[in-house]
């Protein structure tokens, strides 16, 4: 998904390549998609990374904060790839960094609700990075 009035095909500098040696993965797995994998890879101090479809009823200015359900009509317009950082049990949402920039939800995160983030036909691909290479 292509946010409008961002710049996803530019090159990065050569210092970014650079920079980017210094954080190397070194080891990584996929996550089991269920709650108590991805809440454990969280407490275990492991952000995941994960894709889904993106929705006609969030993809709409402004952008929602919590990201809704789909509902019956909604229609995948795109997919996404994000940061899991975090959760909340008693508002059973997961909290998310997007790539977005700071200027759009909460400084940049926006939050999940586990009925959304455990929908296979929703969601996939998850991943955590074990190590990085010193």
């Amino acid at each position: 998904m292509v946010l409008a009035g961002s710049k996803p095909v530019t090159q990065p500098s050569a210092q970014a390549y650079k920079d980017a040696r210094k954080y190397e993965i070194s080891s990584y797995s996929r996550v089991k998609q269920n709650l108590y994998h991805l809440q454990s890879c969280l407490a275990s101090g492991h952000p995941f990374t994960f894709g889904f479809n993106v929705f006609d009823n969030w993809y709409r200015k402004p952008l929602a904060t919590v990201i809704p359900l789909p509902a019956s009509d909604s229609k995948i317009i795109g997919g996404h790839a994000v940061l899991c950082v975090g959760y909340d049990n008693k508002k059973q949402l997961f909290k998310f960094r997007n790539s977005w920039g700071e200027n759009i939800g909460e400084k940049g995160y926006f939050y999940m609700p586990y009925a959304y983030i455990l929908d296979t036909k929703i969601c996939s691909d998850f991943w955590m990075i074990k190590a990085v290479k010193d």
